[in-house]
């Protein structure tokens, strides 16, 4: 009976995927958030709708989508180096919690990542 137990567990897990590394607390955010892939389409959900209310981001979507990847790879333990300058940053913020919303990124990867950009956002704000 145990063992039938064991086994209904796992299969469990597995199917509903509370056994990757998505839903580990151990690993870095970077792989908890989905990793380059699912980073670069929030990134690129973000920008397009910063891009609508602000003309400097829609006249390089390209550049600013690249830079925000980077900026968030480097905070989150992907092994990037980057930085973003304070508009940039500042202004898509509100776009980005929407759309780490729409890719349902989970709650707490959520919270963490906005924790991590927090600091630089005051330095931001501060220059």
């Amino acid at each position: 009976m145990a063992r039938t137990a064991l086994l209904t567990a796992t299969l469990l897990a597995t199917c509903c995927g509370f056994a990757s590394a998505a839903d580990n607390p151990a690993s870095p955010l970077y792989t908890r958030l989905g990793g380059s892939e699912s980073i670069n389409a929030v990134v690129s959900d973000a920008v397009d709708a910063a891009a609508k209310s602000d003309a400097t981001v829609a006249a390089d979507r390209s550049a600013a989508k690249q830079k925000l990847a980077q900026f968030i790879c480097a905070r989150t333990g992907g092994g990037c180096s980057s930085e973003v300058g304070g508009a940039e940053f500042l202004m898509l913020v509100e776009p980005l919690r929407v759309a780490l919303r729409a890719h349902q990124v989970p709650l707490v990867a959520r919270n963490e990542l906005l924790e991590v950009l927090t600091p630089a956002r005051r330095d931001i704000a501060q220059r």
